[in-house]
C-alpha cells in the first residue's frame, strides 16, 4: 500500500529537522505526533515545488511534468498509473479540487475511482472521511492520497480563524497543532 500525505502550505521550517530555535510558526511542542512519525519516516533532503501556488505544483507532480506542460494531454494521471499497478486509487481531498477555477487541479483526480471531499469550512469531517475510506478499502492493495488544507490561509483550528484569533504566525501555530492532533 502506498499513503501519500500532502499538507498544503506546511512550511518546512516548522517541521524537525529544519525547526530552528525561535522559529515564530511553531515549536516541538505543537507537533508531537510528527515529530515521533518523522523521526522514522524517510523524507527527501531537498524538496522542490514547480510553483508556488497548488494548481500549478501538484499537476506536474503526479504527471511527472514539467509546469508549463498540459496535464490534460501529457503524462499519465497518478490514478490511472495506480490502477494499472494493481492497487485501488483513493482520495480524501479538499472541494477546492471540484471548484470550476481549478481545472487543472481537477485533472489530478482522473483515475481516482474513490474519492471523498471536505469543504475549507469544515474541515473536523476529514478524520472521519479518511477513516471511512480505509475501511472501505480493508483487504486490498490501495494507493491513497490525503490532503490537508488546514494550514492554508485563512487557516483550519477546529474551525476557520481570523484576525481576532491573533497574529498570521499563531494563527498558522494554531493550524498546525490542529493538524498533529
Amino acid at each position: 500500500n502506498v499513503l501519500l500525505v500532502i499538507v498544503d502550505t506546511l512550511r518546512a521550517d516548522t517541521l524537525p529537522p529544519h525547526r530552528g530555535a525561535g522559529q515564530p510558526f511553531a515549536t516541538d511542542a505543537d507537533t508531537p505526533f510528527m515529530n515521533e512519525w518523522l523521526a522514522g519516516s524517510f523524507r527527501f533532503k531537498h524538496a522542490y515545488s514547480q510553483a508556488s501556488r497548488t494548481r500549478r505544483s501538484l499537476p506536474p507532480t503526479f504527471r511527472g511534468l514539467e509546469a508549463n506542460e498540459d496535464t490534460e494531454r501529457m503524462g499519465v494521471a497518478l490514478g490511472t498509473q495506480a490502477s494499472a499497478l494493481g492497487l485501488v486509487p483513493a482520495a480524501v481531498v479538499p472541494q477546492y479540487f471540484l471548484l470550476p477555477e481549478s481545472e487543472s487541479a481537477q485533472h489530478l483526480l482522473i483515475g481516482f475511482d474513490r474519492a471523498a471531499f471536505y469543504e475549507k469550512d469544515h474541515q473536523e469531517v476529514m478524520a472521519s472521511r479518511v477513516h471511512d475510506m480505509f475501511e472501505g478499502l480493508k483487504g486490498q492493495r490501495f494507493f491513497a492520497w490525503v490532503h490537508f488544507y488546514n494550514m492554508h490561509d485563512p487557516y483550519f483550528a477546529d474551525r476557520l480563524t481570523s484576525g481576532a484569533d491573533g497574529s498570521v504566525a499563531q494563527r498558522y501555530q494554531k493550524a498546525l497543532r490542529w493538524l498533529d492532533g
